[in-house]
This record gives structure tokens, C-alpha cells and sequence, in this order.
């Protein structure tokens, strides 16, 4: 299925067809922490799906917007809550997606739970005509679905730190973000420090794998060029010492936070620096063994990139055996 490419700032704000329903589209919160210490930042990622069995009509528009809605145990909602803006050209965009579509996207953080508590959130998008586009100056205008459609309500629990993170949280005082080459020298295996590694990682597994700049990238390095934070501030790194900088960080977290939420994208992480190494083999079993086990969003990418892997000749593809012609026997 032939997807469209992410068109967002932060986060993406669809929008459907005027003679349609708002259950033509369905909007999901599909990865997120479900507990963090306190003073961590907060990521989500939200998938959105045509689920109305056709082609749907799309308006991609600067001014529409999208909200989280967020509320602490007593129903109460927390201020400012998240806005996210389509990025366009300034006026709308007629789109028109097949059925079954789905985009997903990752935005944040959000640093605004301040206190430890329960919250809950909601994903909402919005849309409302008239539809217009500019064409040769003259203004012109489609029809386009206009709605609300809202994600079932996830909950978070921010808590107190405990252990190394409360050390980090204290030391940093209520900031533990705020220098990570300290961290990374003074607490390594705190939760903190795995956001800070997250922080490079955000949305990678939202990214088009088939996209031919992105395999492009996989093939002249580019894909392992780019600065990370170390012990000793950020640096630019590249092939095998961005990898060895992935292997690294991803180890710690793994080994000291194995059910961390973002652990499957780490490991995709992982199974792409192979590729990008021509570890190609190592790659293939990494990415078959997360197609079995990971998270279904996560396991459905790495079920494709083992598919793109074979089209592209980096690994072998089942032989098919052709059957033999029947033996006349007289």
C-alpha cells in the first residue's frame, strides 16, 4: 500500500470527506509511556487509519489544529495543553487516501506534568470547512469531510524517582535533563539518561523504510551521520562510531530498563545500523526475530524492511522451484 509522505510539524491533523462519517477515520495513541519519574519528558506517537472501506478526501490546512486533552485524577485539566499544527504551504491541500491508509506520527515532548499523579489523555482531531486552494491566485474551493474524531483515553502515571533517578533528580535539581554530558557521566543507567538517548531516536520507526532517499541513505552512510550527546558534549559521528555510540547507549538502557517503552524501537534501531554497516544477515535475523515479538507497529515495519532487503538483493530471497514436466512413459 502506497503511503503517503509525513507532511507534519509536530504532529498530524487529518481531516475527511464532507459526505462522510467521522467513524471513517479512527485515531489511536499506539505508543507512550505508561509510568515515568518525575521530571521525564513525555512522547507519543498517534497513528491515524482511513478505516472506511473507500478513498477518502483529505484537507491538509495551516490553520486546523489538533489537541491532547489532559487530565489529572480529579478531572481537572492541565494547562496549556499541547496544540499541533499542520505544516503546508498556507492554504489547504485536497488529498485524496486510499482505504486502509494509516499515518503514524511521534511528537514531544511534553514537559509540562510537573507532579507526580495520574493523567489521562486524549488525542482529537478537528476539522471544519469551507475548503480552499490557491490556484494561479484565484482562490478555489473542494469539498472535504469535516469532523471530530477522538482516540480512547491512555493514562500515564508520573511518579517520584526512586533509586539512581532520584539521585539524578536531585542532583540536578528537579532538572535532570538539563546537562547530559554530566548525566551520562554521573548516571548512566537512570531512566534520564535513556530519554536523553530517546531524544535522538523519536519517530524513527514512523519513517517511510521504502522511501528511496532513506535506502539511498542506508547505502552511501549517510544514514549513520549525525552529532549525539557523550560524557563529553555532543559530537559528530559517523559508520562504525555512530553505531558503536547506538550499541552503547542501547546496551544500558536495555540491560537496566528492559520493558521500557521504547526498548522494540531500540532494537529496530539497532537492526537498521546493521544494514547500513552491510551487516546484512545479522540484520535479516534481527529484524525477523522483531516481526515475531516486538509491538504490532514495530513488528509490522520490520516484517517489511526483511521484504525490501530481498527486492534489493541484500539477502537471499526464497528460490521457487519450478515444477517438472510430466515423464511420458511409453
Amino acid at each position: 500500500m502506497k503511503r503517503m509522505p509525513i507532511l507534519v510539524l509536530s504532529c498530524l491533523l487529518l481531516v475527511g470527506n464532507l459526505c462522510c462519517f467521522a467513524g471513517d477515520l479512527e485515531v489511536r495513541i499506539v505508543s507512550f509511556p505508561e509510568e515515568v519519574p518525575l521530571g521525564s519528558p513525555i512522547y507519543l506517537t498517534i497513528e491515524i487509519q482511513n478505516v472506511s472501506g473507500k478513498a477518502l478526501t483529505l484537507s491538509y490546512i495551516h490553520s486546523g489544529l489538533s489537541t491532547l486533552e489532559i487530565k489529572d485524577e480529579e478531572g481537572k485539566s492541565v494547562e496549556n495543553p499541547r496544540k499541533m499544527y499542520m505544516l503546508s504551504s498556507g492554504d489547504s491541500r485536497k488529498v485524496v487516501v486510499p482505504a486502509g491508509w494509516i499515518e503514524r506520527t511521534t511528537f514531544g515532548p511534553i514537559f509540562y506534568l510537573g507532579k507526580a499523579g495520574k493523567y489521562f489523555i486524549k488525542a482529537t482531531i478537528s476539522r471544519k470547512g469551507p475548503y480552499y486552494f490557491l490556484e494561479n491566485g484565484r482562490k478555489m474551493s473542494f469539498k472535504a469531510w469535516e469532523g471530530n474524531v477522538s482516540s480512547d483515553t491512555i493514562a500515564i502515571v508520573v511518579k517520584n524517582p526512586e533509586g539512581i533517578d532520584l539521585e539524578a533528580y536531585n542532583y540536578f535539581k528537579g532538572e535532570p535533563l538539563s546537562k547530559p554530558d554530566q548525566l551520562f557521566q554521573r548516571f548512566p543507567t537512570s531512566t534520564y539518561a535513556g530519554y536523553v538517548v530517546y531524544g535522538s531516536l523519536k519517530g524513527f520507526a514512523s519513517a517511510d523504510f521504502a522511501n528511496p532517499m532513506f535506502l539511498r541513505s542506508l547505502e552511501t552512510g549517510l544514514f549513520l551521520s549525525n552529532s549525539y550527546p557523550t560524557e563529553n558534549g555532543r559530537m559528530e559521528m559517523k559508520d562504525e562510531m555512530n553505531a558503536a555510540w547506538w550499541s552503547k547507549w542501547a546496551g544500558i538502557i536495555l540491560k537496566n530498563h528492559p520493558d521500557i517503552w521504547f526498548a522494540d524501537e531500540l532494537r529496530l534501531k539497532l537492526a537498521m545500523n546493521h544494514v547500513a554497516l552491510k551487516n546484512y544477515q545479522t540484520a535479516e535475523a534481527d529484524f525477523i526475530k522483531l516481526s515475531k515479538e516486538a509491538k504490532p507497529y514495530i513488528a509490522e515495519k520490520a516484517g517489511l524492511f526483511v521484504e525490501i532487503m530481498k527486492q534489493k538483493g541484500w539477502v537471499s530471497a526464497p528460490v521457487e522451484k519450478s515444477v517438472p514436466e510430466a515423464v511420458v512413459v511409453k
